[in-house]
């Protein structure tokens, strides 16, 4: 398969945010851009912040680790079910 499974995936959410593609945004600056705009406490921005901290620490964890941690993340999104309906306005149109 090869390639990051973390990079289109990102890369869709943060351009559903309004955020584009491949920005480059590191962890401390989507961090801020998570409080300014009040998202803390939602939930989706947060799996986007640590779906982001693991793209950053990716080159120093072993494939097995990166791979449990996405795997966490991955189930902790599906989780949160479907989320944006009822707030479709608000998640895709920031």
């Amino acid at each position: 398969m090869g390639g990051d499974p973390l990079g289109l995936p990102l890369d869709r959410l943060r351009q559903s945010l309004g955020l584009g593609p491949g920005l480059g945004l590191d962890s401390r600056s989507l961090a801020q851009f998570i409080e300014a705009r009040d998202g803390i406490s939602k939930p989706w921005l947060l799996v986007l912040l640590r779906l982001t901290m693991l793209q950053e620490r990716k080159d120093s964890l072993s494939p097995e680790a990166y791979m449990r941690e996405l795997s966490e993340l991955h189930q902790e999104m599906m989780g949160l079910g479907e989320w944006w309906v009822g707030i479709e306005d608000e998640v895709f149109n920031p």
